[in-house]
């Protein structure tokens, strides 16, 4: 059995002993996440290059440093621009929770 998790704090040491080890990875450093944020947007999900490195750009400066949010925004883009990117990244820091 495989698992995955952000985070085993509120996991009880009985769930967590079916499994044989466990395995910690240390953050994404900015070049990382500008790298595998970059790479999968415009690999995976089609966004230029262009709009791929301001939307991972942005999010690690002004979001967060998960690629998910990265690819959350680029799903919300009606034009892939980076006006549109800014637009988006301005109303999720404002409301966003």
């Amino acid at each position: 059995v495989v698992g995955a998790c952000n985070s085993s704090l509120r996991l009880p040491p009985e769930f967590l002993s079916r499994f044989g080890f466990h395995l910690r990875f240390q953050p994404y450093t900015r070049e990382e996440f500008y790298e595998v944020c970059t790479r999968y947007l415009s690999d995976r999900e089609g966004v230029s290059l262009e709009v791929a490195r301001h939307i991972a750009e942005v999010v690690w400066d002004r979001l967060s440093h998960d690629v998910r949010v990265a690819r959350s925004l680029a799903r919300m883009l009606k034009e892939p621009t980076v006006e549109e990117v800014d637009r988006w990244a301005s109303f999720l820091r404002r409301y966003g929770g």
